[in-house]
């Protein structure tokens, strides 16, 4: 998957494009990949420092794994969550 690939996928499951980054200078609260050493990072993007979430042989799994992580992130949402689980509670 390249990353327009990527880009549709996650517009497609209404993923805010805020939440993350496919290439160019990390943004602040972000979800983004990319090359370190002779791997592949996923990571989120907070306050000046990567958080490595996930180490990856490739650049297609990198991709992959960030969109796992984003589908998983309810944050990462367009739109109001207005369709909350039974076991939801507010707190």
């Amino acid at each position: 998957m390249d990353n327009q690939e990527l880009r549709t996928k996650l517009s497609e499951l209404k993923i805010d494009p805020s939440s993350y980054n496919l290439g160019g200078v990390s943004r602040e609260n972000s979800y983004s990949y990319g090359p370190s050493s002779a791997r592949w990072i996923v990571y989120y993007y907070e306050r000046g420092e990567k958080n490595i979430l996930a180490h990856c042989d490739s650049e297609d799994e990198a991709r992959c794994t960030l969109l796992d992580v984003l589908v998983k992130d309810l944050s990462t949402r367009i739109g109001v969550w207005n369709k909350r689980p039974k076991w939801w509670k507010e707190r």
